[in-house]
């Protein structure tokens, strides 16, 4: 862990948590009132429930890939839909595209609570699980603690969520990127540090 926290793959993983972290609360904690202004009390009132029981399948679904393809396949599936749901809330005049919105995001927002284990476990294995995600959770902690005050600045600021879902839309894409990025560059440095040690047996010990 260390050595890690100089590397490329690091950086990028702490970067990817910083983002989940701020999209899930700047998501979760504006979309009641955004779906209100745009449809009315009752019709937010479904949309929340309608995505909080389809998250319930999402995180069962997400599982299951990372289970069945590994951890790029079912972190791509979750930060997708996630992203995919900022497009459609950018059409909620139309309350059919609510609905695709609920259904995308209930599916996506796994990703806040079951993808940062999931990564974690992937780059750093069980040995150094409890230490690599203390750090992980801190930073996703600093991004949710962050997220709904930087949506509620751009409502402020701009009278509309519009540029707050696209950015949200940026920083999911962000996460992917920072996360499967993480990935593929710890499995090179991984089977480097591995073949340097078959090389140099005695100073690996």
């Amino acid at each position: 862990m260390k050595e890690s926290r100089t590397k490329l793959f690091f950086i990028l993983f702490i970067f990817g948590m910083l983002c989940n972290g701020l999209i899930n609360t700047g998501s979760l904690g504006h979309f009641p009132p955004a779906i209100e202004e745009l449809q009315g009390p009752q019709v937010q009132a479904f949309i929340i429930s309608m995505y909080s029981m389809i998250g319930i399948f999402g995180k069962l679904v997400l599982g299951w890939l990372n289970d069945r393809f590994r951890v790029v396949a079912s972190t791509a599936f979750g930060c997708i839909t996630f992203a995919l749901s900022f497009i459609f809330i950018l059409f909620g005049q139309n309350i059919s595209m609510l609905y695709i919105m609920a259904l995308l995001f209930g599916l996506g927002d796994a990703i806040g609570t079951v993808t940062p284990p999931l990564i974690t476990s992937a780059i750093f294995g069980t040995e150094k699980y409890g230490e690599a995600y203390g750090i992980a959770n801190s930073f996703t902690q600093i991004g949710l603690s962050l997220g709904a005050l930087m949506v509620a600045a751009i409502y402020d600021t701009s009278g509309s969520y519009h540029t707050a879902w696209i950015l949200l839309l940026i920083l999911t894409l962000c996460a992917f990127a920072g996360w499967v990025g993480a990935y593929a560059l710890s499995r090179r440095y991984s089977e480097k540090s591995a073949a340097d040690n078959s090389q140099h047996p005695q100073t690996a010990q």
